[in-house]
């Protein structure tokens, strides 16, 4: 068995560090999930140790194997959760009560990568907000765990075969996880215990390859160098719209295992920089540390509007703090068997707080996010803000999935005018639902999540270019339909400032300035491409500095007053810059209509509006809800009735 490596905590204080930096959201990191990869290399490695010596010895047991695993579990989770479960309960409005019950359950099943997997994304928006999010790699882990000690039991009964064996299932698993990016599947290449199994694998033939760790002095230094700028310079490189894992972790993992592989005897300044005291220190606690980051984080965002590099640093600060007291009052009392039963005692305890887990998060879940936790009025409002301006009742076959497009309205034949979109066009459905059933209209959607209308482009992390896919069929359905007005509305500035980029067949949009250049030649081409009828183009409404619906249940709770949550009017100008300098272009060549929110909700002070007449209007931060949608009708109404007036008559 490997005996302590003083080195390897200083690994993983590197890995914990750039995960925090990442997590915090300090920019220059975005890459920094690499970190998360780091630690599945050093977990892969040193159970496998340990697996491989007792198996040698004789001396293995999968239930001695298994309480150990309880106990690192349980010694620092419990806290965690009872901490995220008190925070949810005074600050979540239902719908996210709701959310994060079932959080619980699967995180108390060691199946939280499948759930967040089936919630939209490790970068999907509002993820943030998820305290549990994280524990995805912890469930990733152990799911890894429940079969590896079962296989490894086996294969020992033949160890010719143990090295090649788990060196064939490395291979499978990386190939399946390129296969899952290439076919577009990001977010499941991303939680997949399939698709992340190699990297612990390789761990794994590592440690049962004593042969492969280099001990010359020049050869050790080197192989530290090279490791750890193989870490390094993917969190300073990658975003996330780097397509991952697959082949773009391999760096990370090849990094690790070169820094595992470089004999820790041969003294040099790395080394003993990774030994240091406040490395190893860093490294120790890191398993509480990164229990306890994320949910810190979180709380700060969601109470915390306006949050400032200085509010990161105190959660990073904070983080620090309870992970440190966790693991010296609790993880090492516990995981040095001073507390906690021992034997079936454990495996009762772990049943036990499962069991209690489940019903909690069962009951939460079921009665629709724990009703009651909150004044009826406050509860009321939040609620009704909650509500998501929704086309699905309208157009059923329109999802976020393959495109669907269909027509609404108080007469057959082609459309009068069609919407067409991404969410922001789906929030804004039943305005104008609204003024097609007012003047007899029938009403087009073309509509599909996160795809910019935009002709000929498609997302950075969209290597099967569905958005292009669907556009397309959203040209051919206006061609088709030939109304007399298309109304074009996005989430603009997402695709102009990031984080999403946008592509086309000049430029893979690498950078901001890229994108932004992309989104300029789309304009046009778009402009071109809807030939004969007259295009709105509906400007962006303001974004808020957080979850409306939640920061209104936040702010009661805490007796302030609910005006430092929306956007200051120059903040928004400033973000739509780019945006209208791209349309400003476009109105020099082009004839079509310009619509701005902005001039409704931005119209009565410093600061743009979320709320009007006692009433939220936006479902989170930056869609409208459908009260949202109604504030705006009447002006987008008049915008829209002399756009009419403009249009040819059919």
């Amino acid at each position: 068995m490997i005996g302590y490596r003083s080195d390897i905590d200083g690994l993983r204080a590197v890995s914990i560090i750039v995960v925090l930096m990442f997590h915090a959201g300090f920019g220059d990191w975005a890459g920094g999930f690499v970190g998360v990869d780091v630690f599945f290399v050093i977990s892969g490695y040193l159970i496998t140790s340990l697996i491989a010596s007792e198996l040698q010895t004789g001396t293995f047991s999968l239930a001695t194997f298994y309480e150990r695993r309880i106990r690192r579990l349980l010694a620092a989770t419990i806290p965690v959760v009872l901490f995220t479960t008190l925070f949810a309960w005074m600050f979540f409005t239902t719908e996210r009560f709701t959310a994060y019950a079932q959080s619980v359950i699967a995180f108390a099943t060691y199946t939280s990568n499948w759930f967040f997997y089936s919630q939209g994304g490790y970068f999907a928006a509002g993820s943030e907000t998820a305290p549990l999010l994280h524990t995805w790699s912890l469930a990733v882990e152990e799911q890894f765990y429940l079969v590896f000690p079962v296989a490894m039991i086996a294969l020992f009964r033949r160890p010719v075969l143990v090295r090649p064996v788990l060196a064939a299932v490395a291979l499978a698993s990386l190939a399946y996880s390129q296969w899952l990016l290439t076919t577009g599947q990001l977010d499941l290449a991303f939680y997949s215990t399939l698709s992340r199994i190699w990297e612990l694998m390789l761990g794994a033939l590592l440690a049962l390859s004593p042969g492969l760790i280099v001990r010359g002095r020049i050869a050790a230094t080197t192989m530290r160098v090279v490791g750890l700028a193989l870490i390094l310079v993917p969190v300073f490189t990658y975003s996330a719209q780097t397509p991952f894992p697959g082949f773009a972790a391999l760096p990370p993992v090849l990094g690790t295992l070169l820094l595992l592989a470089a004999d820790p005897q041969r003294a040099d300044p790395l080394l003993r920089l990774l030994e240091s005291a406040p490395a190893t220190w860093i490294g120790r606690i890191s398993y509480s540390l990164y229990l306890w980051h994320w949910p810190v984080i979180g709380a700060m965002e969601t109470v915390v509007f306006d949050h400032n590099d200085l509010h990161k640093i105190l959660a990073l600060l904070l983080s620090f703090a309870l992970a440190a007291l966790s693991y010296r009052y609790i993880e090492q009392p516990i995981r040095t068997r001073e507390r906690l039963p021992k034997g079936r005692d454990m495996a009762g305890l772990l049943a036990a707080t499962t069991a209690a887990s489940v019903a909690f998060g069962s009951y939460g879940w079921l009665s629709g996010g724990w009703p009651g936790r909150m004044p009826p009025e406050v509860e009321q409002v939040a609620a009704a803000g909650s509500v998501r301006a929704s086309y699905a009742d309208s157009c059923p076959n329109i999802s976020d999935k393959p495109p669907g497009f269909c027509k609404v309205g108080g007469k057959t034949g082609p459309a009068d005018l069609v919407l067409w979109g991404d969410s922001h066009a789906a929030s804004l459905e039943p305005a104008l639902r609204k003024y097609a059933d007012e003047r007899g209209l029938t009403l087009g959607l073309a509509v599909r999540l996160d795809c910019p209308p935009l002709a000929g482009i498609w997302r950075s992390k969209d290597p099967t270019k569905l958005c292009r896919t669907f556009n397309d069929a959203a040209l051919d359905f206006i061609a088709r339909e030939k109304p007399r007005l298309v109304v074009v509305v996005g989430r603009w500035s997402v695709y102009t400032n990031g984080p999403q980029l946008l592509r086309d067949d000049e430029r893979t949009a690498g950078n901001r300035e890229e994108s932004q250049a992309v989104f300029a030649s789309a304009v046009e081409r778009t402009l071109q491409a809807i030939n004969g009828p007259t295009t709105v183009f509906v400007e962006q409404v303001p974004e808020n500095f957080g979850d409306i619906p939640s920061a209104y249940l936040v702010l009661s709770r805490l007796g302030l007053t609910f005006d430092s949550v929306s956007s200051p009017v120059d903040k928004h100008r400033k973000r739509m810059q780019a945006m209208n300098a791209t349309l400003d272009q476009a109105a020099s060549r082009h004839a079509f209509v310009r619509f701005d929110p902005a001039d409704v909700f931005c119209s009565r002070g410093p600061r743009c509006v979320a709320d009007a007449d006692g009433r939220l209007l936006y479902s989170d931060d930056d869609h409208l809800n459908l009260d949202g949608s109604l504030f705006l009708y009447p002006a987008l109404a008049a915008a829209l009735d002399a756009a009419f007036a403009k249009s040819p008559a059919p």
